[in-house]
């Protein structure tokens, strides 16, 4: 059997395994477009601001593709030829398969306005590109980012960790969208003021300027011109749906519960593609690192021949919103019949969504103490009747509404 993996991140990193695993024969193959070995994206932040070296963002131990008899091609995949079953190259090579893994994750949306193209206007997704951020907060002045979301948090406290004046350009009406809500952008706002980021709510960038084909200025949607030496995109990404030739836009590829779509022989895992979700009728789509690594387990096992399900029935996403932590667990973005709200502090928010007794939804910034117990209460569908005041607490035991599962967490 031959197989195909075209990407090389958190899904790639546990197919390829779970393929071997089942099939220590078969032919591996794993494209990438970058030259590094496979390496944690969500530490790249931590490299730019030279927390982390290089080699301490490494996911493999050196020789490990090779103990796997992998093979590895380094360059661009352009198609994925479904009649003809073979992956195909920038330089015209092609390769045969009989599964194929889609593992691409997404591209970084660009910002659609004059100068968009300039040297300067930057985004952070992957190694190289965090090379060039570095370079360019090393080199100080002014930062200019749009979006107010994960990707524009991390790129603005990326600037003011390296010393860099900031301004942070907001389109939505709070910062921390989708995540938090009204209350819980109040907290995140002042703590990023706080931190000498000039914050600019409903305003976008119309125009960049430039000279010797490099980032000036920056005129906002309200008219106002900003000098900067660089500005970041942070808007979010777009499935990289191209090779497929599964979906005709933007959305991402659907695939089954055993990550298969609906093309013979072709598998996708992680952020570039929604799973069907029998329970709740529809197709799902479930970003981040926990999700695609689950999923690209299954999608291996599968195209080695098992019979493997992905069900996630709770969405899970720990992640750093500016610098402060943030918790988002099942569904806290759908209406549920009860909720309740930490009153906002300095550093610290909950927010809690009920259903029928039960623990729904969970969203925590800051403070994580409790978070283990109170994801387990949601997953477990634990009556929490009569406690939803105490699970917003921090300085109690919650532990008590898992000794009907002979569960334990500390934290």
């Amino acid at each position: 059997m031959r197989y195909c993996v075209v990407g090389l991140g958190a899904a790639a990193a546990q197919a390829i395994p779970a393929i071997r695993s089942r099939d220590p024969e078969g032919e591996i193959t794993v494209f990438s477009e970058e030259p590094w070995p496979f390496y944690f994206r969500a530490s790249l932040p931590q490299y730019v601001m030279g927390k982390l070296s290089r080699e301490q963002l490494w996911g493999f131990p050196d020789g490990y593709l090779e103990s796997l008899n992998v093979r590895r091609v380094t360059g661009r995949v352009v198609a994925v030829d479904k009649e003809a079953r073979q992956v195909v190259t920038e330089d015209g090579s092609t390769v045969p398969y009989d599964r194929v893994l889609l593992g691409t994750g997404t591209s970084p949306i660009k910002l659609a306005c004059p100068g968009a193209d300039l040297g300067g206007v930057l985004a952070l997704g992957r190694m190289g590109e965090a090379d060039v951020l570095k370079g360019y907060c090393r080199a100080g002045g002014r930062a200019v980012v749009v979006g107010g979301g994960l990707p524009g948090l991390t790129l603005a406290r990326m600037a003011r960790a390296m010393g860099m004046a900031c301004t942070l350009l907001v389109p939505e009406d709070r910062v921390g969208a989708p995540w938090l809500d009204a209350r819980g952008s109040q907290v995140l706002y002042r703590r990023v003021a706080d931190d000498g980021v000039e914050i600019r709510m409903g305003e976008g960038v119309a125009a960049i300027e430039g000279g010797q084909g490099k980032v000036a200025a920056v005129t906002t949607t309200h008219g106002k011109g900003i000098a900067c030496s660089w500005v970041g995109v942070g808007l979010g990404g777009m499935p990289r749906t191209a090779l497929a030739g599964v979906m005709t836009d933007d959305k991402p590829l659907k695939v089954n519960e055993r990550m298969a779509t609906d093309v013979a022989g072709v598998f996708a895992a992680g952020d570039v593609c929604c799973v069907w979700d029998g329970d709740a009728g529809t197709h799902r789509y479930t970003p981040g690192w926990q999700a695609a690594s689950l999923q690209g387990r299954v999608a291996g096992a599968n195209m080695a021949g098992g019979r493997e399900r992905f069900r996630m029935r709770h969405s899970f996403l720990a992640a750093t919103l500016y610098d402060l932590p943030l918790t988002f667990i099942g569904r806290a973005d759908s209406a549920g019949d009860a909720e309740v709200c930490s009153p906002p502090q300095a550093d610290a928010y909950r927010r809690l969504v009920f259903k029928d007794g039960r623990l729904v939804g969970a969203v925590i910034l800051g403070d994580r103490r409790h978070a283990n117990v109170i994801r387990r209460v949601i997953e477990l569908g634990v009556n929490a009747r009569g406690h939803e005041l105490q699970l917003l607490r921090t300085d109690i035991d919650l532990n008590h509404l898992l000794r009907p599962t002979g569960e334990y967490h500390l934290y």
